[in-house]
C-alpha cells in the first residue's frame, strides 16, 4: 500500500531527508513535524527547517488533527498507533512526536522510503 506524498516545491539543503531532525530517546525516537490541518488530503509534504511536513484533512479542533496525524504516522511507518504519541506542540503547528520501538536510523530509513 502506498501513502500520498506531495513533493516539496524546492529541493536540496534543508529539504533533504538527511536534514530531518530525529533525536534518540530510551526505547525510540523523537521527530519534529510541521502540521498543516484542513488539507485536501492526508499526505507527507517533504521536509522544511528540519521538520517533517505533514498535511492532514482534519481541522485543528479538539485535537482532531493531532489524532489524525498520529494515526497517519503510525500507518505510514507500519507500527501500532500506541507506538506514536504527541510529545510537544498540542496547540501548535510545530510538533514533536515520540516514536516507540524505532531507533533514529530506522525511522530515517522508513521516512526516506516514504518521501521517495
Amino acid at each position: 500500500m502506498s501513502l500520498p506524498v506531495s513533493k516539496p516545491l524546492s529541493g536540496g539543503g534543508e529539504g533533504e531527508p538527511s536534514h530531518l531532525e530525529i533525536r534518540s530517546i530510551a526505547g525510540g525516537s523523537l521527530v519534529r513535524v510541521r502540521l498543516t490541518p484542513k488539507a485536501s488530503a492526508n499526505a507527507f509534504n517533504g521536509i522544511a527547517e528540519g521538520a517533517l511536513r505533514l498535511r492532514i484533512q482534519s481541522p485543528p479542533v479538539d485535537g482532531a488533527a493531532n489524532a489524525k496525524a498520529r494515526e497517519f504516522l503510525a500507518k505510514a511507518l507500519g507500527i501500532s498507533r500506541g507506538a506514536v504519541s504527541l510529545e510537544r506542540g498540542a496547540a501548535s503547528r510545530d510538533k514533536v512526536f515520540r516514536i516507540e520501538g524505532l531507533a533514529p536510523d530506522d525511522l530515517r530509513a522508513r521516512l526516506l522510503r516514504l518521501l521517495g
